[in-house]
């Protein structure tokens, strides 16, 4: 994650995230370097929820499953003493391409008391 340049939404702002057709730049995409510049529905659908994370993914809680060639900073951005995150994780779709197409999709979320809130979404894949 990095915190300086990844984009930020408020509560409100997130309810009406999936009519809004403003474009913006999320990132770039490794390898090329060209900018993903997207609505925030086509983001959702290509780098979200871009698999059945519910039907078919491997759970775990306050666990990392997949690991690629980024750094993982979950743990230093968000520490375990404040937060807890739910991994959904794919080992690959493809059996052709023998894992080179796993993702993970890890939800955080803030501790408050005995209650929980959704502060971050985070997806990891493979990348050349």
């Amino acid at each position: 994650m990095d915190t300086k340049n990844d984009l930020v939404f408020s509560k409100d702002e997130v309810e009406g995230l999936m009519k809004d057709s403003t474009k913006r730049v999320w990132r770039t995409f490794a390898g090329s370097g060209d900018l993903i510049e997207l609505t925030f529905a086509d983001y959702y659908k290509r780098f979200i929820y871009d698999a059945d994370f519910i039907q078919t993914a491997e759970i775990a809680v306050n666990k990392g499953l997949g690991q690629g060639t980024m750094i993982n900073n979950l743990n230093e951005v968000y520490p375990k003493e404040k937060y807890d995150f739910v991994e959904y994780h794919i080992e690959g779709i493809d059996p052709s391409v023998e894992g080179m197409d796993w993702r993970s999709l890890r939800l955080v979320f803030e501790k408050i008391g005995e209650d929980h809130a959704l502060v971050g979404i985070i997806h990891d894949q493979w990348t050349p």
